[in-house]
């Protein structure tokens, strides 16, 4: 395999790229970048991929017409409507469409868009300290802390990363290395290459971490009407807002809604995230966050008609810091291909010492905008702690309901009798001691739904059960959040049922009121709240949270707690945020432990312009450059401005898909107008994007003499 992925690095990319010009393109007054367009008779030449990267429907071509080289034909009916301005001077091309034309689902673009950015290096720092002085003869007393840096250089098209932990306790000190890897992506194959530390995907088998090689491929290169089915994901914004996913604690997505209801229609996860829980943060304008969380369960094997994605990994399973579990050598390959329009066929292979996994399956595009797989996996063990050899059986469904903005995801694994079937994954855990509980599995059955019933009311149930063969081996969870609005008290209604085996139920019900206040610009929310668990303990609180100054930079809460045996709990935080990072500092003092925390996080980049600091930053990135006088925000990054030398850091964008950077200006000077307010770019999978902002040229009043 490395002979091919060496050989794959010297591939001439420049014969495979546009030899088109690139050209200014403006299409709707909307600035689209610099584009590889091709001026034929001085008409452009628009190919069906540039006209889906507009997302323009199919439907709306009325009777298209393509010419040899697939450009749409000048005599075609389909461009009744558009009207066209071409200057060769400036090589800048005006194109208006009607708006019918348009559908945000489409979300393509065009490849001579996509842009890898700087070179740059730059350090995300996370610092956490703790002091806890324990009132019980079982707790710790001591001050413990945690440096994290996330580190990065990029050069051209390569990713270079490096995350490691120095840490200490009352008793130890150290520090680790959490992941290293380099990376790029390669484009004309959709997929992305990694040396180093990665985690495998988990469409056909259990996801692990390895230190190795892996080629995989990159299905958010491909247009949004390309990939998997996926629900919408809906919620709710007082004012206008920036809404932020979270899916592993890592930050998935980023976008601004206006006031109202809204519905993200062009987020769908990668190829790695089939299934996990997703966390929705609403930040309002002044501030306040409202978080809920979403179950996912989406169907990763099924690719769009002609489309093939593939894995190829060798290395060695990579455990946790100071894991004492084996870190045995594995190979992996899965191939998952669209043979038709609503049908994909899948499978795999995964090999280790002693050990051998094979899967196929099958995934449907069902009518009504639902999907359906199946899939068999089988396994071989033959080593001494856990040999035996075994097959499960998984059946997944999702539908979206768009009319009620309703989502239902299900999966359904059996395990037949005498099955003796392990994951690798459960082979190295399990290395140590038996295996009878995995070979005591029957069934294990996942549900979740989510409904968004009005803009004011949201509703998410996500229910769970294994069984096995042997008596008192079942595992059960539910769970259920409701939330409302009503007459501007925000409801929360939570509960939880978890049981293992024999074992008495642990059930949980949680009420929460929050009613808002305004004083001036500022903001605070107070809050009732009461949870009761199995026994019947009464947990009530006071809560109070809200914002200062005029940024709404500075936030607070507090929170007043006790509990049905009369204990009773006092809690506190502050936070400030700021334009090269965020303070945290919190305090709880209960019957039983008293602790102080506090947390500093920012980041620092490298570039050809010098060192510039901001927030911790994602995995792709921006770099904001205007006048150094300009003071201005950008809508993307929300509670920052530029410093003096005016440069901003942008913690997240979107990687191959249009991003709009938008000039904040309301706190520029009168006298300071830019060309332009916002620009369109197209960064590459962890790119650090450049968008420069520049004076407009004044304009010049002459004097005409009578």
């Amino acid at each position: 395999m490395l002979p091919l992925i060496l050989l794959l690095l010297l591939l001439p990319y420049s014969a495979l790229a546009a030899s088109a010009e690139k050209t200014t393109l403006f299409v709707n007054h909307l600035y689209k970048g610099n584009v590889a367009l091709e001026i034929v008779h001085q008409r452009p030449c628009l190919q069906h991929e540039l006209l889906e990267e507009w997302s323009v429907m199919d439907s709306q071509l009325a009777e298209p017409i393509w010419t040899a080289e697939g450009c749409l034909d000048p005599q075609s009916p389909a461009l009744a409507g558009e009207i066209f301005r071409y200057r060769a001077d400036l090589n800048m091309l005006t194109l208006t469409l009607p708006e019918s034309w348009f559908d945000s689902l489409l979300g393509g673009v065009t490849t001579s868009r996509w842009d890898d950015g700087i070179n740059a290096l730059f350090s995300s720092y996370s610092l956490n300290i703790d002091r806890e002085r324990a009132l019980s003869e079982w707790d710790e007393t001591g001050v413990s802390s945690t440096l994290d840096f996330n580190s990065g250089l990029n050069v051209g098209p390569w990713r270079v990363r490096y995350q490691n932990t120095v840490w200490s306790d009352p008793s130890d000190h150290g520090s680790y290395t959490r992941s290293m890897a380099i990376w790029r992506s390669i484009t004309p194959l959709r997929s992305r290459m990694t040396i180093g530390d990665s985690t495998s995907s988990d469409a056909v088998f259990a996801s692990l971490p390895l230190r190795g090689v892996s080629l995989v491929s990159d299905e958010t290169m491909y247009p949004n009407s390309w990939r998997r089915q996926a629900p919408w994901i809906t919620g709710y914004a007082r004012s206008d807002a920036t809404v932020t996913l979270y899916q592993g604690g890592t930050q998935i997505y980023r976008t601004q809604v206006p006031p109202g209801s809204f519905t993200i229609r062009d987020y769908l996860p990668s190829s790695s995230s089939s299934s996990s829980t997703i966390t929705m943060q609403v930040e309002e304008s002044d501030g306040t966050e409202h978080t809920s969380l979403l179950p996912w369960v989406s169907l990763p094997n099924l690719v769009h008609e002609g489309v093939i994605n593939y894995e190829v990994l060798a290395g060695h399973y990579r455990p946790t810091y100071k894991s004492s579990l084996p870190q045995p050598v594995f190979w992996q390959g899965t191939l998952s291909g669209g043979i038709a329009q609503n049908l994909t066929l899948f499978g795999g292979i995964q090999s280790s010492a002693a050990y051998y996994s094979v899967a196929s399956g099958i995934g449907l595009a069902l009518r009504a905008d639902s999907t359906l797989s199946l899939d068999v996996t089988q396994s071989q063990d033959s080593g001494k702690k856990t040999p035996g050899r075994g097959e499960v059986w998984r059946l997944r469904y999702a539908k979206a309901f768009f009319s009620n903005n309703t989502s239902l995801n299900g999966l359904v694994a059996y395990y037949p009798p005498g099955s003796h079937f392990h994951t690798l994954g459960e082979k190295i855990s399990q290395a140590s001691y038996s295996s009878a509980s995995l070979d005591n599995r029957r069934w294990r059955a996942e549900l979740n739904l989510s409904r968004n019933f009005t803009e004011d009311i949201t509703l998410t149930m996500g229910w769970a059960q294994q069984a096995g063969r042997a008596p008192g081996s079942h595992t059960r969870t539910a769970s259920l959040d409701l939330s409302a609005v009503w007459e501007e008290v925000d409801i929360s209604l939570s509960a939880s049922h978890n049981r293992y085996g024999h074992s008495l139920a642990e059930n949980t019900v949680a009420l929460s009121l929050s009613l808002p206040f305004t004083f001036g610009s500022n903001y605070l929310t107070a809050s009732h709240v009461t949870q009761v668990d199995r026994a019947g303990a009464v947990t009530q609180g006071v809560e109070m949270d809200g914002t200062a100054f005029r940024d709404f930079s500075l936030r607070y809460g507090m929170g007043a707690y006790t509990m049905r045996n009369g204990s009773e709990r006092l809690a506190g935080n502050l936070g400030y945020r700021y334009n090269a990072g965020e303070a945290n500092v919190s305090f709880e003092n209960g019957s039983q432990q008293r602790a102080l925390h506090g947390d500093l996080s920012g980041s620092l980049m490298w570039h050809a312009d010098g060192i510039t600091a901001g927030q911790t930053l994602g995995e792709t990135m921006g770099l904001v450059t205007m006048p150094a006088s300009a003071q201005a925000g950008v809508y993307n990054q929300y509670g920052t401005t530029t410093d003096s030398r005016g440069r901003l850091l942008i913690s997240y964008l979107t990687p191959w898909r249009v991003n709009n950077i938008t000039l904040d200006t309301s706190g520029m000077s009168e006298e300071m107008k830019m060309e332009v307010s916002r620009q369109e770019v197209v960064p590459t999978l962890g790119a650090i994007v450049r968008a420069d902002f520049v004076p407009a040229l004044p304009s010049v009043k002459k004097e005409v003499k009578k």
